[in-house]
């Protein structure tokens, strides 16, 4: 699991063709977006993306990703209110989603905030539409 800000928070606000990093407001230009996305595409094997997809397969962790999705981020008391769940349970679903890399935890004295690795989301969903015999 990786905390703190990198460069894994592109995806949130979009105007034209460049990107925003929620974390930082640093705009990050098209290509640069494209690029890393491409980089993290290339490491994901197709066992790494099962993990990831088998992950999102649950209600509530769908649910986790769309919320904080429209989020830069937010604290596990926010999110179990939000979505109407407890905090144990949030925290049982928060763990699945880290163990896949797919929620980054930062701590800030006895609060942790997560967020979303949008690069890996985004590197997951777009390996689907890659040709095949092109990545080989």
């Amino acid at each position: 699991m990786m905390e703190g800000t990198d460069h894994c928070g592109l995806l949130l606000a979009s105007s034209g063709n460049v990107m925003s990093d929620p974390q930082t407001s640093e705009i990050i230009p098209e290509d640069v977006r494209v690029e890393n996305i491409l980089a993290v595409t290339s490491k994901l094997n197709t066992e790494s993306r099962a993990k990831i997809f088998s992950a999102l397969a649950d209600p509530t962790r769908l649910r986790i990703v769309e919320l904080l999705a429209h989020h830069a981020e937010l604290s596990g008391s926010e999110i179990a209110t939000t979505l109407g769940i407890s905090l144990a349970l949030f925290c049982h679903h928060s763990r699945a989603l880290a163990e896949v890399d797919l929620l980054k935890v930062r701590r800030e004295g006895q609060t942790k905030y997560n967020s979303l690795n949008r690069l890996l989301l985004e590197a997951c969903f777009m390996s689907l539409t890659e040709d095949p015999a092109a990545a080989s």
